[in-house]
């Protein structure tokens, strides 16, 4: 075994015995990673007590060299997003986050850009305003996909290079396609269910705005219409990508 150390956030944990936990962590330096933490929950333990959902660690684990469970060997809380614990929304918003890692994270895939991305918007949900908390959750969800190589083209049509023509021309978003296609290309592509998202060119901007800024912009000017056509556009996107929907997006839809 090698042993290693990593920032690392629980992604799902499972009682396994009496005093165990077997754990799967979203981490900076492996991607996923999945091991079991001995007597977590006895009242003497190297990890601070069991491990917890939607908190980060500095943690320190023995690899296999072999395919298997990783041994967590001891845990440190950086930051427990307490603040995440005191809030509907906020625990909502953070349970949809953390969703949407279990569904992308591939052992030995390292991406610290979205590990870095989901630790800001967690501290992000936590701490700041309640009202503020969908435009940090819409800025995650398309700065993730583009980091992730899933946003594709949007500027021009994913398909045969026909470049949008900016202003307020409205376009067509197909995940499946790779992007914006124009509407030649849409009649031909595979389609998702219900057909490609018809965005407005303030939709178009403002996708293509969030999946380049490491950090959300100031939200005041945002129109209503287009945030809650853009959240479409990616609700269909998710469940294109992980060939089903995400089931916390139900609730995320009652407040947006």
């Amino acid at each position: 075994m090698v042993k290693r150390k990593t920032l690392a956030i629980p992604i799902r944990c499972v009682d396994y015995s009496n005093t165990s936990q077997v754990v799967s962590l979203f981490s900076r330096e492996e991607g996923l990673l999945e091991g079991i933490a001995k007597g977590a929950h006895r009242p003497k333990n190297s990890f601070q007590g069991p491990f917890d959902l939607a908190a980060i660690y500095d943690l320190v684990y023995l690899k296999r060299r072999n395919p298997g469970l990783s041994i967590l060997a001891e845990a440190e809380v950086v930051d427990g997003w307490r603040g995440l614990r005191t809030c509907w929304k906020r625990y909502i918003a953070a349970s949809q986050l953390l969703e949407f890692l279990r569904g992308v994270s591939l052992p030995a895939d390292r991406n610290p850009e979205l590990f870095d991305l989901a630790v800001r918007t967690l501290t992000l949900f936590s701490t700041d305003s309640v009202e503020n908390i969908p435009w940090y959750m819409l800025h995650f969800e398309i700065r993730a996909l583009h980091l992730l190589g899933f946003m594709g083209s949007v500027d021009a049509c994913a398909v045969c290079g026909l470049p949008w023509p900016g202003g307020s021309r409205p376009a067509y978003f197909n995940p499946l396609a790779g992007g914006l296609v124009c509407r030649k290309c849409n009649e031909k592509s595979q389609t998702i269910p219900g057909g490609s998202i018809t965005l407005p060119g303030s939709g178009v901007l403002l996708l293509k705005d969030l999946s380049e800024l490491p950090a959300p912009p100031d939200s005041r000017g945002l129109e209503k219409k287009s945030f809650r056509q853009v959240h479409l556009c990616l609700a269909h996107s998710f469940t294109a990508l992980l060939e089903r929907p995400l089931k916390m997006l139900r609730y995320q839809a009652s407040w947006l």
